[in-house]
């Protein structure tokens, strides 16, 4: 039987590891946007900053051919 302690210690083990994944999925969101920013020539943090500030940039729809 596990004791109080270490009962405290596996369910903080368990709401932070829930919590990682969120903050892991928001992280590659992220780096996503800014990856994808800079291959259409557009600044990372710029791309970023201007996203957090209301105005994000878009990549262009492709043309069809």
């Amino acid at each position: 039987m596990a004791t109080k302690r270490h009962q405290d210690l596996l369910t903080i083990f368990e709401r932070d590891r829930l919590r990682s994944d969120k903050t892991t999925r928001d992280r590659y969101a992220i780096r996503g946007y800014a990856s994808t920013a800079t291959k259409h020539g557009i600044a990372a943090f710029t791309a970023i900053r201007d996203a957090l500030s209301g105005n994000p940039w878009i990549p262009p729809i492709p043309a069809i051919a």
